[in-house]
């Protein structure tokens, strides 16, 4: 058994790293990681920019307001979502319907008799993506690297910087680096499961 609650276990927000480099095989490893998560009808939304060269790096943490996680960070994950992925919708559906059971999509109904609308668009896009980048962040931990979501930061001063065009939506700027603290566990629920009243 392949096991991944250590490394769940293990994720801390690092905001603090090392100055050293970060290896290309180990940046190359959380991209694949990425490449390789689930995606709502297999449309693959993610796509990710790597900022490391000075002025790439100058920029990413100017649109950030200069925040200390990003400052000392030696490589920083664009991570992002292709909303214009859903032109390949109908593709992807003879995909998924292929390899699941035969079913005519204009007659599934709900419990209330609604007719299946798929759930598309710019919201899906970016859950897609947050999936995606997840996975690699997991994928950091198991190699010894530390990361942190970052929402704060000025979308549109990343997408001029990168020329970004208007189909990528941004979703988190994910500084990594090898890390120079250890926070301990934070504070967790005891259970996440709902029990209706």
């Amino acid at each position: 058994m392949v096991a991944i609650l250590p490394a769940i276990a293990d994720r801390r927000s690092i905001r603090v790293f090392l100055d050293r480099p970060v290896e290309q095989e180990k940046i190359e490893a959380m991209i694949e990681a990425g490449r390789l998560a689930p995606s709502s009808i297999n449309l693959q939304h993610f796509r990710v920019l790597v900022a490391e060269t000075p002025e790439d790096l100058a920029a990413v943490r100017a649109a950030a307001y200069h925040l200390p996680a990003l400052m000392n960070a030696p490589v920083v994950l664009v991570c992002m979502a292709d909303v214009g992925a859903d032109a390949e919708l109908q593709q992807h559906i003879g995909e998924v319907m292929a390899a699941s059971p035969k079913a005519d999509l204009g007659t599934l109904r709900s419990g209330r008799g609604n007719g299946l609308s798929l759930k598309m668009g710019r919201e899906w896009a970016l859950i897609n993506a947050a999936i995606a980048t997840e996975n690699m962040v997991l994928q950091a931990v198991s190699m010894g690297l530390g990361t942190v979501w970052n929402h704060h930061f000025e979308h549109d001063e990343v997408r001029a910087h990168f020329n970004l065009p208007d189909n990528v939506a941004l979703l988190t700027l994910l500084p990594v680096g090898y890390p120079a603290e250890t926070p301990p566990p934070r504070p967790r629920r005891a259970s996440v499961r709902w029990n209706p009243a």
